[in-house]
């Protein structure tokens, strides 16, 4: 499977990510048959870049880690904005990093609903889109089977929804009537 991926915020969380995956990209091929590239990238103050071919992680690091622009990276002059980037269909997967008004949830609400709509996965470490349209955003994506990632906005990641979504489907917890030796089984 490939994952082809559009960032939206590219500060340290995004930055880190990206190069986990460089560093991890021999494992997720081998042992998870799942290769990926970035396809575009939208930052505030640094510019859009945009290849349906991918773009040079190392390029759009170094650019933007110098406080350059990632404007040059761009194949896609009529892609100018955030929601243009996740229409543009080069991705199928989106990595919602924008900064946000914690009281509307605003910008990462829309993204994550234009990407839904798009027909992305979405990935969001962004609290506000859970806070404020959590149910919404999980029956977009169950309406459209697409994916819908939050695990990063608890915790700092971790998986407590995926374990609970994945690993727990099959046991059940149940007790035998109350006494001081009942304990809880796995069942």
């Amino acid at each position: 499977m490939e994952l082809t991926l559009a960032f939206i915020g590219f500060g340290n969380v995004a930055r880190t990510l990206m190069r986990l995956m460089q560093r991890k990209n021999a494992e997720l091929r081998d042992r998870h048959d799942l290769t990926w590239r970035v396809t575009g990238i939208s930052t505030a103050r640094h510019g859009l870049a945009a290849d349906p071919d991918g773009l040079d992680v190392n390029a759009a690091l170094a650019a933007f880690e110098g406080g350059g622009k990632l404007d040059s990276m761009n194949r896609l002059p009529d892609v100018r904005d955030n929601l243009g980037l996740i229409r543009a269909g080069i991705a199928n997967t989106l990595v919602e990093l924008s900064t946000q008004n914690p009281r509307t949830g605003q910008p990462a609400l829309d993204h994550c609903r234009a990407a839904l709509e798009a027909g992305l996965h979405v990935v969001t470490a962004n609290k506000g889109p859970i806070a404020h349209a959590y149910r919404e955003l999980r029956d977009r994506a169950r309406a459209g089977h697409r994916g819908f990632f939050f695990e990063s906005t608890v915790m700092d990641g971790a998986p407590i929804f995926a374990a609970a979504r994945e690993a727990y489907r099959a046991p059940r917890c149940s007790a035998s009537a109350p006494s001081s030796t009942a304990r809880p089984t796995l069942s």
